[in-house]
Parts: structure tokens; C-alpha cells; sequence
């Protein structure tokens, strides 16, 4: 497939010191679907994950125009999968061992918002 290469690479500060990243990809997608290949933070537990996570979906709608915001979260990382649930991420399903972790089989669970959801969490 073509078109859907471009992509942003975002560093996360807190009080202009460098706490994490984030990675976005599939900016020029004709379906305007633009994932979140990843997010990283150092500093836990400081709120700067949800507030980076909340920066995302503001960038990924209001800077990019997405129509769909999705991502992807290994099954045994729920905590980060209930983290985007609380964030107003919908889960669509599981990709069963599509990923090869030290030798492990691991499982994705994805999850998205659409424009139309994200618009109704800002009234």
C-alpha cells in the first residue's frame, strides 16, 4: 500500500525537561486513520502520561484532522489499556500472538476514538 508513511515524532516535557515521546503514524492516510505507534514516559505515576494522552488526541483531531485515532496495547498491559478506556478509547477487538517478544507470542488489543466521540468529550 502507498500513502501511508508520514509520520511525527513528538518529545513529552514537563517543566522543559524531556519526561517521555510520542510517535504518530499514518498522517497522510486517505481514511484520515492516524495511529499512535507509541508512547513513552519515564516519570510515572505524575499524571504526565494522561496529559500526553490528552495532548494526542487534541493534536491527532485538531492538528491532523483524523477521523480515527487508534493504537495498540499488549493484552497483559492493562493498565495502560485502562488508561485509554478512561480516556475515552473504545476497544475493538484482539490481534491474537501477533507479536514475537523474547521468543513469546504476544496479543494486541486495539482500541479508537472517532472524531465525532472526540468531539462530544469536549462539550
Amino acid at each position: 500500500m502507498m500513502g501511508y508513511r508520514s509520520g511525527a515524532f513528538l518529545i513529552v516535557e514537563a517543566k522543559t525537561l524531556p519526561v517521555g515521546f510520542m510517535v504518530f503514524c499514518g498522517l497522510d492516510s486517505p481514511a484520515q486513520s492516524i495511529e499512535l505507534r507509541r508512547i513513552v514516559i519515564s516519570e510515572k505515576d505524575q499524571g504526565y502520561g494522561r496529559a500526553a494522552l490528552q495532548l494526542a488526541k487534541r493534536l491527532a483531531f485538531d492538528e491532523f484532522s483524523a477521523h480515527r485515532f487508534w493504537l495498540d496495547v499488549f493484552t497483559d498491559n492493562r493498565r495502560a489499556e485502562q488508561s485509554y478506556e478512561s480516556e475515552g478509547f473504545v476497544r475493538e477487538g484482539v490481534l491474537r500472538d501477533s507479536y514475537r517478544v523474547e521468543g513469546q507470542y504476544k496479543s494486541v488489543v486495539i482500541l479508537s476514538m472517532l472524531a465525532p466521540e472526540y468531539l462530544a468529550s469536549q462539550r
